[in-house]
């Protein structure tokens, strides 16, 4: 059990970190994605308590690519952590990431480069939460 907390967390912090980087650099180099969020007809507004769901979110995720992680580990294979790691991220994003943001973009009315943004941002994410619990598999915590 305390293995599975230390990797849900972890995982999610990297989750989180890098959800945070991507949506930095991703305003400042596309100031024009950035505009969309202000759009209340479509997004709350940051002051929203609702919203504090998109910072749990990525530890929440943690907790489910650890638990998923733990049952599947032993079909991914590789040599290195960091392979290992990688292809088990590409894997969930492929399984939630790619169908979340179809949906997403035939659903909602925000542009094509926003939802791309996200897919990115998401793919990035989960590659970092994959390696992250492919190196401390390594460390047998």
């Amino acid at each position: 059990m305390r293995s599975f907390l230390v990797q849900g967390i972890l995982a999610g912090i990297s989750m989180f970190a890098v959800m945070m980087a991507f949506g930095f650099i991703s305003s400042a180099a596309f100031p024009e994605l950035a505009l969309e969020y202000q759009n209340e007809a479509i997004f709350r507004p940051l002051s929203d308590p609702a919203m504090y769901y998109m910072y749990l979110h990525p530890l929440l995720m943690g907790f489910l690519l650890a638990f998923v992680w733990n049952y599947g580990r032993g079909f991914i294979k590789g040599k290195s952590t960091l392979k290992k790691g990688a292809k088990f991220g590409l894997a969930i994003w492929a399984i939630f990431g790619i169908p979340g943001m179809l949906m997403t973009l035939s659903t909602f009315n925000v542009s094509s480069a926003l939802v791309l943004s996200w897919t990115v941002s998401v793919l990035a994410q989960y590659l970092a939460g994959g390696i992250v619990l492919s190196r401390l598999d390594k460390q047998k915590i």
